[in-house]
């Protein structure tokens, strides 16, 4: 099964027509198309207005997209919140929109319907989940071409246990495009430091899963390639969900 992080949705509640014309028909179907899954108050029973609730699913969310029309306090006080835990937030609003002095440095993009936002969103999240530059023996990082999108491919990973000192985590390769093809090789790199840096694994059906990766020293920077193409994805292993919270907090003390 692929790996589906949570995608909290940030939405102005003025009425059903809008949440359905910008969840339903646009944020919805744009993630879902790249192997995330949306969140919001509105669509998953979510208690309405700022509460614990909406703390935590920001928090276990992988990123954040944030509706402004209509310029509601609650969304922007969320915003404040993703953004003061340093969760990435990506901004969106409908046309002719005032964005508020206090957020109007940001960059923010602006939509007509639900398939502009569907066009949106695929166009812009590769580059909104870039990797950042990280230290120099990051070995790894900004070799890859940043991107964990590219080409009809995602390269996602996820924690499945961490002990003291240790995390367990899976790698994935998998398809997000019906063009992208779903046979052949991926080759998954890890830290050189590791005892395999560079692992092979096939892709069955359009997925590519390396289990059961060990790593102890750190929340490095992974990349992988697909045979046969000049496709790069790589991922900052720090921007997953769960993983600031283990490595920092128990292995820097940094929490």
């Amino acid at each position: 099964m692929q790996i589906r992080h949570p995608v909290f949705v940030i939405l102005p509640l003025v009425d059903d027509a809008h949440t359905s014309e910008v969840f339903d028909r646009g944020i919805q179907p744009a993630l879902d198309g790249c192997g995330f899954d949306a969140i919001s108050v509105d669509r998953n029973a979510i208690q309405r207005g700022i509460s614990e609730e909406i703390y935590k699913r920001i928090r276990q969310s992988y990123f954040v997209v944030a509706d402004l029309s209509h310029e509601r306090p609650n969304c922007y006080y969320e915003v404040g919140y993703a953004h003061a835990i340093g969760k990435p937030v990506l901004i969106i609003c409908k046309g002719g929109t005032s964005i508020h002095s206090n957020l109007s440095h940001l960059k923010h993009y602006s939509f007509t319907d639900g398939a502009s936002i569907i066009r949106l969103l695929k166009e812009k999240l590769p580059s909104f989940l870039e990797t950042a530059d990280r230290v120099h023996d990051d070995t790894r990082n900004g070799k890859f071409g940043r991107k964990c999108i590219r080409g009809g491919y995602r390269l996602s990973a996820k924690i499945e246990k961490c002990t003291n000192k240790k995390c367990l985590i899976t790698l994935e390769v998998s398809t997000i495009s019906a063009t992208a093809c779903r046979n052949g090789k991926v080759k998954f790199y890890m830290h050189e430091w590791y005892n395999k840096p560079v692992q092979t694994i096939t892709l069955h059906d359009g997925c590519a899963r390396y289990e059961e990766v060990t790593s102890n020293d750190g929340p490095w920077t992974v990349g992988a390639t697909i045979d046969g193409t000049n496709i790069r994805l790589e991922l900052d292993l720090a921007t997953i969900p769960g993983a600031k919270d283990w490595w920092y907090r128990d292995c820097f003390d940094l929490a």
